[in-house]
């Protein structure tokens, strides 16, 4: 995805949930300016400003990126590369492989969830060392 296209989507998001872009910029800890040439497509967003991005959204990389529209993976059908031998004509060999398969797609999205609580977390603790932090003079 280029940087114009993702801005684009930026935008929209901000725009659709009622935000300035001094709001989403201090969420994901950049300058208002900066924030502004992410959504112009002047600069591209860094991973982990994407990953801060999603997170306060409550949403998916994916589907910041607006590579699918949904928190379920695209289905993908398979049935055509498994390999079924003579003996197992009932096709219990392709159910196992799909079963496998919502298993693994299960876990993945129970870590996704974790993934974001734990970057969520991670913000709230960083904004507390700031405010904590900022009121204190070096010595």
């Amino acid at each position: 995805m280029d940087s114009s296209k993702l801005g684009e989507r930026l935008r929209h998001i901000r725009e659709s949930n009622k935000l300035k872009q001094r709001e989403v910029a201090e969420a994901i800890d950049v300058n208002r300016s900066t924030y502004a040439m992410y959504e112009v497509g002047v600069r591209m967003m860094p991973l982990d400003k994407l990953i801060a991005l999603a997170a306060f959204y409550g949403q998916t990389l994916d589907e910041i990126l607006g590579l699918r529209s949904g928190g379920e993976p695209e289905p993908v059908d398979f049935s055509d590369k498994l390999p079924v031998s003579p003996e197992d004509s009932s096709g219990e060999k392709g159910k196992d492989v799909e079963e496998e398969l919502r298993l693994l797609h299960e876990e993945n999205r129970r870590l996704k969830d974790e993934l974001l609580i734990s970057f969520r977390r991670q913000i709230k603790l960083h904004r507390k060392i700031e405010s904590l932090t900022s009121g204190r003079s070096s010595d």
